[in-house]
């Protein structure tokens, strides 16, 4: 404890307060791609394994899962000083075109690493999420938020 308050205090500044810091971003969008990786990881799952739909489909509608929760996560915890300066069909556009180039990158990897390298389907995808958490975070970001990492 400081003269500026408590540690609690400045963990719920550092989690709650509106900002456009890039940092900070960064920090609250882990849990909103975790969770999203989890839907994205489980429907793939079920979907191909347990199912037995298609790779390619499957990894398409998983990819779907994880976007929407991405999107109500990201929305509700993490990009919360910009979701009122778009309106919300313009931001769920962003979102939904970010996520398509997502998709894009999701299915030409997984072309890649399991139909030409033969690699396993479920190693393709860890590699290829660490891939497209990136490219969804940044493109959020600059879309959202503009090109500023201050404030």
């Amino acid at each position: 404890v400081d003269n500026n308050g408590s540690i609690i205090q400045k963990e719920e500044k550092f989690f709650k307060d509106k900002t456009n810091n890039a940092f900070i971003l960064f920090v609250r969008y882990i849990p909103a791609g975790a969770a999203a990786t989890v839907a994205d990881w489980s429907v793939l799952f079920l979907l191909h394994s347990v199912l037995h739909l298609n790779l390619y489909l499957a990894a398409a509608l998983s990819f779907v899962a994880g976007l929407l929760t991405n999107y109500f996560l990201s929305i509700l915890f993490v990009f919360k000083k910009h979701s009122d300066k778009m309106g919300k069909v313009a931001e769920f556009a962003a979102f939904g075109i970010t996520g398509l180039i997502g998709l894009g990158l999701t299915e030409l990897l997984m072309l890649l690493f399991e139909g030409v390298f033969d690699w396993h389907y479920m190693i393709s995808k860890i590699i290829i999420t660490g891939i497209v958490f990136i490219w969804n975070f940044a493109s959020k970001k600059i879309i959202i938020c503009g090109k500023g990492a201050s404030k």
